[in-house]
């Protein structure tokens, strides 16, 4: 437990080199069930233990331990602080967030692959999903598009249609994630506007529901078989997107340590 922990400590001291006056989004993903296997008991809170028991899935509870592990590792990291003072407080709609410190961050998953955001910028919110994954955009569509958005996805052949749906679907529950769910306006009501395939900005077309003044959408580049998007309540221009793959850090060191203790 030690030996993994001084590995981790050492891993994120030399990546997360983060500046709270820095214009950066620092993104995390891995692979769960790669990392569940060296995971640590992580020390969870009563609301934490609730939300574990809460799951029935094997796969679903092992992905909240992952994620939480993880967060509480790089938030403290972050901020200086021991994770015994670091305090995870809910908001009205459940999200979480570091109580007393200007630190914002989301997480998503999907099958295998989950992702952390985190940054001082502003409030954040982070989807992700799998190319591959089996949708019925028919069902879905008058639950999710704008008739513009419906229009448009008619235009494109079946496997197009299918990524530009999702790319769509992220922009939306990214958003709504940073703002902490809870809204009753319809995912329909904010609409995607593309330019050559590329999501450009979003558009409320709900007046009065929220405002979308101060925030902006980022689509991170991910494994050619995952699509997603980020939130962020900033208009800073020229926002850095740091991505580190904890996977591939941490197998590395465990290697290189491995070699070290055994070299024959």
């Amino acid at each position: 437990m030690l030996y993994y922990a001084e590995i981790f400590k050492c891993v994120v001291q030399s990546t997360l080199k983060l500046n709270k006056s820095q214009n950066k989004i620092y993104l995390y993903t891995g692979s769960i069930e790669l990392l569940y296997k060296n995971w640590m008991d992580v020390n969870l809170d009563e609301h934490e233990l609730n939300r574990l028991s809460s799951f029935h899935n094997v796969q679903d509870r092992n992905t909240f331990v992952v994620c939480r592990f993880y967060l509480k590792k790089l938030a403290s990291e972050f901020l200086g602080l021991s994770e015994d003072i670091l305090k995870i407080g809910y908001g009205t709609n459940g999200k979480p967030f570091i109580e007393n410190e200007n630190i914002y961050f989301n997480c998503s998953h999907t099958e295998d692959n989950f992702v952390i955001a985190i940054t001082a910028l502003g409030e954040i919110g982070i989807d992700i999903e799998c190319i591959n994954r089996s949708i019925t955009i028919s069902k879905l569509s008058n639950l999710i598009l704008s008739d513009c958005e419906q229009i448009s996805l008619s235009q494109y052949l079946e496997d197009k249609r299918k990524e530009m749906f999702l790319k769509i679907w992220t922009v939306k529950e990214s958003f709504f994630k940073g703002l902490g769910g809870g809204l009753s306006s319809p995912l329909k009501h904010i609409e995607v506007k593309f330019k050559n395939d590329s999501v450009v900005g979003i558009l409320n077309t709900f007046v009065g529901e929220f405002n979308l003044v101060n925030w902006q959408i980022l689509i991170p580049e991910l494994k050619n078989d995952l699509i997603g998007a980020i939130a962020i309540n900033c208009r800073s221009l020229n926002i850095e997107l740091v991505k580190q793959c904890l996977t591939e850090i941490i197998s590395s060191e465990l290697d290189l340590k491995h070699d070290e203790i055994y070299p024959f």
